[in-house]
């Protein structure tokens, strides 16, 4: 089944008013938010999806992230203006362009989250996933800690805004160690789950729009213009 590693709750919205109620009167507490299309997805990084952990049957996990990785590293220079500071932001930069790595997309903005979960046509509920963090004793300190593909727990790593689309996403990352199926209590507390049927999704879809969350507003480049633009006129 999917998503049976870990303990979750769930609840069910069917409209934008039920779910900022629901996150204003009863998931209070400090959140993340990462929204899923499909409610069978599972909250797993692209490294151990389907497609990409197969390879891990030839190869050790970490050999095949390690060589997705510096691939990624060595072709991505020529188009960089300024170079990353540390391993840490080039990996989320990576993520951002679509490689697959370790990390796990996370949002501060509970609507955008929503506005992923519900964008695009599909025959299924979606879901928008909660993750209440709590920040360790000894949070993660990148300088102590350079190299992102040897971290042996599930952290939260907050990068600092140097990609405008992490900036206008207010993005996090979860970072998942290799065996992070078999570690005890990953989350520390029990995750929440919010189910959104899937008869309700263009009504949503609608309610996001006249908030201003949007593709447009979520992606700032020409790709998201036009992309909210063939969303806006759609009939569906």
């Amino acid at each position: 089944m999917a998503n049976d590693w870990f303990e979750y709750k769930t609840h069910d919205v069917r409209t934008v008013t039920e779910y900022v109620s629901l996150i204003l009167e009863k998931l209070r507490s400090l959140y993340l938010f990462r929204g899923h299309e499909d409610i069978e997805w599972e909250l797993v990084p692209a490294i151990d999806r389907p497609g990409f952990s197969e390879v891990s049957s030839r190869i050790s996990r970490h050999q095949h992230e390690r060589l997705v990785f510096d691939e990624f590293k060595r072709l991505a220079l020529p188009h960089l203006r300024t170079r990353s500071a540390n391993d840490w932001e080039f990996l989320a930069l990576a993520r951002h362009h679509g490689v697959p790595t370790r990390l796990l997309d996370w949002t501060e903005n509970p609507l955008a989250a929503l506005f992923f979960a519900v964008e695009n046509i599909a025959s299924t509920d979606s879901s928008v996933w909660c993750y209440t963090y709590v920040e360790m004793e000894s949070p993660l300190d990148v300088d102590a800690n350079p190299d992102p593909l040897t971290f042996d727990r599930l952290v939260l790593y907050r990068p600092p805004h140097f990609h405008l689309r992490i900036a206008t996403q207010s993005g996090m990352f979860t970072v998942y160690p290799t065996g992070f199926r078999n570690l005890d209590d990953p989350w520390n507390l029990p995750l929440t789950r919010i189910r959104i049927p899937n008869e309700c999704r263009p009504r949503m879809r609608v309610e996001l729009q006249r908030l201003g969350v949007h593709r447009a507003s979520l992606f700032p480049d020409l790709d998201g213009v036009g992309k909210h633009v063939l969303q806006l006129y759609r009939n569906d």
